[in-house]
């Protein structure tokens, strides 16, 4: 409901309500987007705010900036919901229109694309990590093969990564991008 275009929640709300979901501030009162359930199993966690209160994932502690060991996605995020009033809004804006939820259609057109090399595509390669406990690798993989079709598409699960997978680990993205095209 949080992310639907119906108008029930006022717009002003729902923003106030996403900014504090993703804004992990101090780790004493640090918040964060809310994990499958599934996934919970696997992924590092912590307790925050002090006792009786439920562990909630751990964002990456990798710095983006060598030498800046502040510049982790967290406090990135947080600088930019503190300081760019666009950035919450283009948040939600990429989970209600981008092809996340209920996109299963555009998903079949791009795997009948693939099937019919247009545009000399040939696979959809999708990197996870192991223990993202916002993308539940099962429901992925069955949802994208079913929709892109079997063999028109590869995973590769990142071990030890989690939702961050792509800062994290670059040299693996590295890798499967080479592998995709060809170069390795």
């Amino acid at each position: 409901m949080l992310y639907s275009t119906s108008g029930i929640v006022p717009e002003s709300w729902v923003e106030a309500l996403v900014a504090r979901r993703l804004y992990t501030g101090p780790e004493e009162v640090a918040r964060s987007v809310e994990p499958e359930a599934d996934a919970v199993e696997n992924a590092e966690t912590r307790k925050v705010g002090g006792k009786g209160r439920d562990p909630v994932y751990a964002s990456s502690h990798h710095a983006l900036l060598r030498g800046r060991p502040a510049s982790t996605v967290g406090a990135v995020v947080d600088w930019q919901i503190e300081r760019h009033e666009g950035f919450v809004p283009a948040f939600i804006s990429s989970i209600r229109y981008a092809p996340v939820h209920g996109e299963h259609e555009r998903w079949r057109v791009l795997g009948r694309n693939v099937s019919a090399g247009v545009g000399g595509l040939k696979k959809v390669y999708v990197v996870l990590g192991e223990v993202d406990p916002i993308i539940v690798k099962d429901e992925l993989v069955e949802d994208a093969t079913g929709c892109l079709g079997e063999g028109n598409v590869e995973f590769e699960v990142v071990e030890g990564a989690g939702h961050e997978v792509a800062i994290e680990r670059a040299d693996d993205i590295v890798r499967v991008v080479g592998r995709a095209l060809g170069k390795w």
